[in-house]
């Protein structure tokens, strides 16, 4: 990130499939490629004791990139990346909450038909 770049402005955090976000160098919304990825790096390593005392350490080379969230300037939307089968169950779960609600009698808003005024 520049020294002069002004923070983006995030306006609500959604959570994404993995496998959803194939390009990290853009948005998994709308494509825009003005985007602020969060990750970590990994490197693995092979440490050996002897009778409880360090005898050697050997790092792996390779290291390995995890991106964690995109953050879209364009859209203002945080996408969190989750394992495909973690965010499956969240969506599994919240279908669970929703035939719950129906069944103990409130009324469930189907956002995806919802009409906006």
């Amino acid at each position: 990130m520049s020294a002069t770049a002004e923070p983006m402005r995030i306006a609500r955090e959604v959570a994404v499939g993995a496998s959803h976000a194939t390009d990290p160098f853009r948005c998994p919304t709308c494509g825009g490629g003005n985007v602020l990825i969060e990750g970590s790096y990994r490197r693995n390593y092979i440490e050996e004791f002897q009778n409880g005392e360090s005898v050697g350490k050997q790092l792996e080379e390779s290291i390995e990139q995890n991106v964690l969230a995109i953050n879209c300037g364009d859209c203002a939307i945080r996408h969190i990346l989750e394992p495909d089968a973690m965010f499956a169950m969240r969506e599994a779960n919240l279908q669970l909450t929703m035939e719950v609600a129906k069944l103990k009698g409130l009324n469930i808003v189907d956002m995806k038909n919802a009409k906006v005024n």
